[in-house]
């Protein structure tokens, strides 16, 4: 068997894969809230109590791993191959989670997808781009040799916030101001983000503060953020979710250009699929494909939203099967 990980900022998910991965599902899984453990390796010993042990595993971490271990970037953890080696006595292959991400997406059947457009490209054949929006903003690539897909990591999600109209340009000296002077494109889109927009609208005078956010933890205010966007009554909100968006859909359209990903690009992360009704807009996919001379080209991409919440870990368990 296969122990596929996939290790974020809040919480962790672990699953057993059969050796032949043909048919992508995993004979058991479970989720755990990093809040609930010291470590990674508490969460790996409660998830394999009573099981057979695994021969293989890799584990997508949220972070950048160099030569074999990864500080995660929104958590004080530090998840190494050779601590983990110690603890499984397995072959273990640390990855960027964005990057298992793409090697997951490149295999994900139709129905782990909702289509954002279908293009007149084949799925997966080629490069495939991810953008992640979640407690994080993650960026990363299947990149494809004609046979097979590899993994390729990056840390695009703390690349500059590229302000392209007035309040944006203001968002980010706002930004800069609030954080050591560095406005990253994480800063904007990412669940942590949309409170800290929302601040920034009150300051900045546009918008009232929103009573629904009174006495809301911290960590629940995206959600209810979230909540009031779809519900279409909240005019606050809504401002939020303007910027929020219109910088996802130019972040998403980058991608494509950057990884020359035509195989197709998803946007993935545990944010998006909540936001189908709104990411359905035309405005949407229109900022998406706008990149002018290469406007065209982007036309033709399929775009996808992931809803499948295993694509990691399967990610995970064919870089371990392939390493």
């Amino acid at each position: 068997m296969i122990l596929a990980g996939d290790i974020g900022g809040t919480n962790t998910r672990l699953a057993l894969y059969p050796r032949d991965l043909t048919q992508a599902t995993p004979l058991q899984r479970a989720s755990y809230k990093n809040d609930d453990f010291a470590d990674v390796h508490q969460i790996v010993e409660r998830f394999l109590a009573g099981k057979d042990r695994p021969v293989l595993a890799c584990f997508g971490v949220a972070g950048l791993v160099d030569n074999g271990s990864c500080h995660l970037t929104n958590r004080d953890w530090t998840v190494s191959e050779q601590a983990l080696y110690r603890q499984l006595g397995v072959p273990v292959v640390l990855a960027n989670d964005v990057a298992a991400m793409a090697i997951g997406v490149a295999h994900l059947q139709p129905a782990g997808f909702i289509d954002l457009q279908r293009g007149s490209r084949a799925w997966g054949r080629g490069n495939v781009a991810v953008v992640a929006a979640g407690t994080g903003l993650g960026k990363g690539a299947a990149v494809w040799d004609g046979r097979r897909h590899h993994p390729l990591a990056s840390e695009g999600g703390h690349a500059d916030f590229a302000a392209t109209s007035p309040i944006e340009l203001e968002l980010a000296n706002w930004l800069r101001g609030r954080h050591g002077g560095h406005a990253s494109i994480e800063r904007v889109i990412s669940g942590p983000a949309l409170p800290e927009i929302a601040e920034f609208l009150v300051a900045s005078g546009r918008c009232k503060k929103l009573p629904q956010l009174q006495g809301v933890a911290e960590a629940e205010q995206p959600a209810e953020l979230t909540r009031l966007a779809l519900a279409g009554k909240s005019p606050q909100a809504a401002a939020v979710f303007d910027i929020f968006l219109a910088v996802l859909a130019r972040e998403l359209g980058n991608a494509a250009l950057e990884y020359l990903a035509l195989g197709g690009v998803a946007l993935a992360g545990g944010i998006p699929p909540r936001l189908v009704p709104l990411l359905q807009q035309p405005h949407f996919l229109a900022n998406v494909v706008e990149k002018g001379r290469f406007t065209e080209l982007l036309k033709s991409l399929p775009i996808r939203i992931v809803t499948d919440t295993d694509a990691a870990l399967l990610g995970a368990a064919h870089i371990a099967a392939g390493a």
